[in-house]
């Protein structure tokens, strides 16, 4: 009988304690109204429970565990301050967690040591939403190895290292900014996978993002990348997307990627007025650029260099740099297509060097203030079907033992010669048209220099279709090939 009334007192109290937590999982827990800190707070949230903090700055330091969210009343006055010895808010293996409305940061006056970050996620599943998180003694946000991290409409600032740090694990971030930090914006390491939309990254002392390491993987979609070292980057085998944004008046490149086997794919996106290049791909990089603009940059638009670097560019403009529009060397291999590269200060497309091969085709350079397109330096490869109009010097030239096949190519109205086959250049020419040029139609220059010719058309030039000077041999010009209506004749020697 007595076990039976010990039994009917045990159920109740059951009862009770469960019925205690379910009203503790979905409750609201104010701080100061009912706890006087945080720290109380969370010791008596259960998971599914919210933490309301009031206005004011509250000094904290403490961990973040699953279901919890801790969300403050005004995002600008509801400021957590940490000792900088240790994050403010530290999430291990938190799943479901958020961090809303707040300003989280380190105090300015102290310089610990250790470089902590503000938030740290390790593990787990973290939202941090409309927050502020500033002057970070290490980064901003330390990601390690997260199932999935998100900061939504977050602003990082000033901190002394990265603004946001990704080791490992998978990481989104939408909107907010990323602005004035010692180090990178945003640094991607470890196989970590990162996306990037519609966030803002400026006056970072480093890379607005950098990409590093083997099976890690940054895809960028509309960001503004500006006042950066580089607008974004990517090392050592990584991989680097770009789906359109702004990545303007950095120090050095818009966007630098260094092999080998870094890997990049380019679709879109403004790459204007950096210290550097728009674009640069060195060291055994490899992928493609479509439909950007790199314009008004202080080298050239878009760069490929070193032996193992592939790149494919197309039906992007390159305008108005200080250098060249497009510039292949050192041993890259390209393939450049329906490009528009107009008013550089150098050459609109300039291959140089041994061991460089470049496929052209279907390319528009008009007005540069040195040639539209140029093979150099014993570079190789075949053009067809550009337009290369109104250049200030030749509209196309194989220079310094360069071998070229060019065909249907346009070369109009040029201030020298439709094209030029100089100091030992070597082309094959075929069912090109050399129009309206102040010298020449075709220019054979320089002992050793070599061309056949198919089918040209070369007509009203200010000088000669087809002139061959300073010791090169008397090129074999077919009755194939129409030398109509230039001032001074066919040919001339």
């Amino acid at each position: 009988m007595t076990g039976i009334l010990s039994a009917a007192r045990i159920v109740p109290l059951v009862v009770l304690f469960a019925l205690h937590a379910v009203a503790q999982r979905g409750r609201t827990l104010a701080v100061p109204k009912e706890y006087p800190t945080l720290t109380e707070a969370l010791l008596e949230a259960s998971p599914g429970a919210v933490v309301l903090v009031d206005v004011g700055t509250w000094d904290v330091n403490t961990e973040l565990e699953s279901g919890i969210t801790i969300r403050g009343k005004d995002m600008r006055k509801t400021v957590l301050r940490g000792k900088p010895s240790a994050p403010v808010i530290i999430a291990t293996d938190a799943d479901k967690a958020h961090l809303e409305n707040l300003t989280l940061e380190h105090p300015l006056t102290e310089k610990p040591q250790a470089k902590w970050p503000v938030i740290g996620i390790e593990g787990g599943s973290v939202t941090v939403s409309k927050c502020i998180i500033r002057n970070g003694h290490g980064p901003g946000v330390l990601i390690s190895g997260a199932k999935h991290a998100l900061l939504d409409q977050v602003d990082v600032i000033g901190c002394a290292s990265a603004g946001v740090r990704i080791r490992g694990g998978k990481a989104e971030i939408k909107g907010g900014s990323v602005n004035l930090n010692q180090g990178y914006g945003i640094h991607a390491h470890e196989e970590a996978q990162v996306g990037i939309t519609r966030t803002t990254l400026k006056s970072n002392g480093k890379s607005g993002v950098r990409s590093e390491g083997a099976k890690t993987a940054v895809t960028i979609t509309d960001v503004t990348s500006q006042l950066n070292e580089f607008g974004a980057s990517c090392i050592a085998a990584g991989a680097i997307t770009v789906k359109d944004g702004r990545f303007e008046a950095s120090t050095k490149d818009g966007l630098y990627v260094r092999g080998p086997e870094s890997s990049f794919d380019i679709a879109g996106g403004v790459f204007n007025g950096n210290g550097g290049s728009g674009m640069s791909f060195t060291q055994g990089a490899g992928g493609k650029v479509t439909r950007a603009t790199a314009n008004g940059n202080r080298n050239s638009g878009l760069a490929a260099a070193h032996r193992d670097t592939r790149v494919t560019f197309h039906d992007n403009v390159a305008n108005d740099n200080v250098g060249r529009g497009i510039f292949i060397q050192q041993a890259a291999s390209a393939v450049v297509t329906q490009n528009t590269c107009e008013t550089n200060k150098a050459t609109g497309i300039g291959v140089y060097d041994k061991g460089t091969v470049c496929r052209a085709e279907s390319n528009r350079c008009r007005e540069n203030e040195k040639h539209g397109i140029s093979y150099s330096r014993e570079a190789r490869g075949e053009a067809r079907g550009n337009v290369v109009a109104k250049n200030k010097m030749q509209g196309f030239g194989i220079f310094d033992k360069a071998q070229v096949t060019a065909q249907k190519n346009h070369c109009l109205e040029n201030i020298l010669n439709g094209i030029q086959v100089w100091k030992g250049g070597r082309g094959i020419l075929e069912r090109n048209v050399c129009d309206r040029n102040q010298q020449s139609g075709i220019s054979i220059s320089g002992a050793g220099s070599e061309a056949t010719f198919k089918r040209n058309k070369c007509r009203h030039n200010g000088f000669w279709g087809v002139s061959y000077e300073a010791g090169a041999d008397r090129p074999e010009v077919g009755r194939d090939n129409e030398l109509s209506k230039n001032k001074r004749g066919k040919t001339r020697r």
